[in-house]
């Protein structure tokens, strides 16, 4: 199967349209408990936000944010100083991943009350390493590392159910939305963005990240938004691609910018100021894209490169 990419004159377009939203309005969010490691949210579902925050003495954990209360979110079985991390919220289950004490990475959902570890069978020798990366309804996407190959993966029901992007040789889902799944892949030339709707993947870069980086971060409906290594600066911006193509987010004063989940005109995300500190932050796009985004993505084509897989999200 192939996969499309982006023609140049779409990607032209597209850059020519960044600023077509018109002023996007941030507001920071800082976990209450969080030392020098900051606050990281990764995915919004109405008014509920999950991420991670590193303490004072560098330990992760997951939260869960709803405008006024902060909720620590920590596996059982988590083992310190790394912790837990949400990473996906859908109504009242979140999911994410946590590591063991022996230095296993497992996928697990909470729904509030009960913990169940997700753990991907292991498909040759080696130890495998799950991450639950969104979730969407009773649909899990993730990715599993085993003799340090990565692949993408479905959960629901209680099955996995594996896929791999055609030409690549790393698959790293990080978000879905009813049959739309966004994420990230390195190939040969890079990191790049990749799209899926009913089935059909297509891959994707920022126009300025097409030699340093592409990530997909986030999906809701039509929209999706993600990040780039900008070849101008070599620093990380936020963007979210619509009608109007890609509007780039930067923090106002950030040296590092990353846009991680979308829900309605609502974006979240985290940002580093120049003080070296993260900070997460919630962003109001007041003209969300609309539904021609996903027939520009599959009617044509763009490209990136990646962090250490599960390191940074």
């Amino acid at each position: 199967m192939n996969v499309p990419r982006l023609a140049l004159t779409i990607l032209l377009v597209s850059l020519a349209a960044t600023h077509a939203f018109g002023a996007v309005i941030y507001t920071t969010i800082d976990h209450p408990q969080a030392g020098p490691g900051g606050t990281t949210p990764y995915s919004i579902d109405g008014g509920r936000i999950v991420g991670s925050y590193l303490d004072a003495s560098g330990a992760t954990h997951g939260f869960l944010y709803n405008g006024t209360t902060w909720t620590t979110l920590d596996d059982p079985l988590a083992a310190a100083p790394r912790g837990t991390v949400a990473y996906g919220v859908s109504g009242p289950t979140l999911c994410g991943t946590y590591v063991s004490s022996t230095g296993q990475t497992l996928g697990f959902l909470y729904d509030g009350t009960n913990w169940t570890t997700l753990e991907h069978p292991a498909v040759g020798p080696g130890r495998v390493d799950t991450f639950a990366r969104g979730i969407s309804g009773g649909t899990v996407v993730g990715y599993y590392i085993q003799s340090l190959a990565a692949h993408g993966f479905t959960y629901r029901d209680g099955i996995f159910t594996d896929f791999d992007i055609p030409g690549t040789f790393g698959t790293f889902p990080h978000d879905v939305d009813g049959t739309r799944i966004i994420g990230t892949v390195d190939d040969a030339l890079g990191t790049h963005g990749f799209f899926i709707d009913q089935g059909v993947p297509v891959i994707f870069d920022h126009p300025l990240g097409v030699l340093l980086g592409t990530f997909g971060n986030g999906v809701d409906g039509p929209n999706i938004v993600g990040d780039f290594l900008s070849l101008t600066d070599g620093a990380s911006h936020g963007f979210i691609f619509g009608t109007s193509g890609y509007t780039t987010l930067d923090v106002p004063g950030a040296t590092d910018t990353t846009a991680n989940g979308i829900d309605g005109d609502q974006i979240v995300g985290s940002y580093v100021d120049a003080a070296g500190m993260t900070h997460g932050f919630i962003a109001v796009v007041p003209e969300p894209a609309g539904a021609a985004a996903v027939t520009a993505l599959l009617g044509a084509t763009m490209r990136r490169r990646r962090r250490t897989p599960g390191t940074r999200r």
